[in-house]
């Protein structure tokens, strides 16, 4: 049986992208299952535009999300377009709490180094649920 990993659209709708990734991913191995929010949660981070997204806020705003969502949800991983930072870094391109099954993928500056949406987002699907 799969890990099920939840991924969540933030401050945009970005699930083309996230569902273009995780079907290729979902369709190349089995260890993990990449999934979108069912339908009536899929809007829960879109409202949460910054002018710079702060890694604790992600995260505050994910354990939240498992909260409202109810039910099994250890995995998430948020993915945002904007400037990202934590308390010692900034222009993050990602980050995670992987004890407690969090992360946050940055895509703002992916085309600089692939122009390939999919392959930056499946990258660093598989690097954070390792991590998990």
């Amino acid at each position: 049986m799969p890990y099920t990993i939840e991924v969540l659209s933030i401050g945009e709708d970005l699930y083309a992208d996230v569902e273009d990734a995780a079907v290729a991913l979902n369709w190349s191995q089995t260890e993990f299952e990449f999934v979108l929010p069912p339908d009536r949660l899929k809007t829960h981070g879109l409202p949460f535009k910054q002018k710079e997204y702060y890694t604790n806020d992600v995260f505050a705003l994910l354990r939240e999300y498992r909260t409202v969502a109810k039910g099994h949800r250890p995995y998430l991983i948020a993915v945002l377009r904007g400037s990202l930072r934590s308390d010692a870094y900034r222009n993050l391109f990602g980050s995670h709490e992987a004890t407690d099954g969090l992360a946050v993928i940055n895509v703002e500056d992916q085309d600089r180094y692939t122009h390939s949406r999919r392959r930056f987002l499946s990258y660093y699907f598989i690097r954070y649920a390792l991590s998990f």
